[in-house]
């Protein structure tokens, strides 16, 4: 929205006039969205009742060493099945992350979008995410849980490659918002339907590490474990976003920053670390 309102998208450096409008917006909506969120928790915080606490008997808490807890974070990497499925999450942040820095810059420099055209993204980021959620959720039921996850991870691998068009120059504007449509939507829908597979997945195997552990009290067994294991693969996923920012950072810096043809390329790479991921969720 603050992009359409942008009388030149393309120059927005800070002492820049298009600059000058971002520097006043962004925070003001930045603000926004922080006083609505800590009025939430405060909500949150005072509407729900925990009184049942008093009533429940403490257990002392076990002491554990440093030694004790290195091993436990080392658990989740010596499960194969689980170390397979981390690095699918981490291939998969690092192309997240990789969609969510270059979109804006795609837009402005590749697609030349001006003043109302970005709403175009804005629809299509709406209707692709509930388009392919009702997809996933209702059309695909009757196949496994890995494999509507590999059609999906498949289909945003297609998807990210498809940006590849974008190189051809005689492409006309018709023709290139309608495989930005095709291509950027899959690649949304899908992304944010990787949960729908992944969490159910990712419990699933805990819950085996957690039988093989204790067999006869998978619930003790899956509070020691569902710490470590998930831990793991939130920590290996913030490495992905990290890696992530860091190499698109160091690339588009200097006479890189403005050009269409590194930024297609990087866009599409996505495409790539999706391939790799599906040879890794195969497993």
């Amino acid at each position: 929205i603050v992009q359409s309102i942008l009388a030149d998208p393309e120059n927005v450096k800070w002492w820049q006039p298009s600059g000058e409008l971002i520097l006043l917006y962004i925070p003001m909506i930045g603000m926004t969205f922080a006083i609505f969120g800590l009025i939430t928790i405060i909500f949150t915080f005072f509407s729900v009742d925990e009184k049942f606490h008093n009533n429940t008997s403490i257990n002392e808490k076990n002491k554990i060493s440093i030694v004790s807890a290195i091993q436990q974070i080392a658990v989740p990497i010596k499960d194969k099945k689980f170390r397979n499925f981390l690095v699918v999450r981490f291939l998969h942040s690092i192309s997240g992350i990789t969609l969510g820095i270059l979109v804006f810059p795609f837009l402005v420099i590749v697609l030349k979008f001006k003043e109302s055209e970005f709403f175009i993204y804005i629809i299509v980021s709406i209707f692709s995410k509930f388009t392919w959620y009702f997809i996933w959720r209702k059309i695909l039921t009757k196949r496994s849980l890995t494999t509507r996850y590999f059609i999906c991870i498949g289909l945003a691998t297609i998807a990210s490659l498809l940006e590849l068009l974008f190189l051809l120059e005689f492409l006309s504007f018709e023709l290139k918002i309608f495989i930005f449509i095709l291509s950027i939507g899959t690649i949304l829908g899908s992304m944010y339907a990787f949960p729908l597979f992944a969490i159910p997945i990712g419990a699933t195997l805990v819950h085996e590490a957690s039988y093989q552990e204790e067999k006869l009290n998978t619930s003790i067994a899956m509070s020691k474990l569902s710490g470590a294991y998930y831990g793991s693969l939130t920590f290996i996923t913030s490495i992905g976003q990290a890696l992530s920012s860091i190499i698109l950072g160091f690339i588009l810096s200097g006479p890189n920053e403005n050009n269409p043809i590194v930024i297609t390329f990087l866009i599409s790479s996505m495409g790539i670390f999706y391939l790799i991921s599906l040879l890794f969720l195969k497993n």
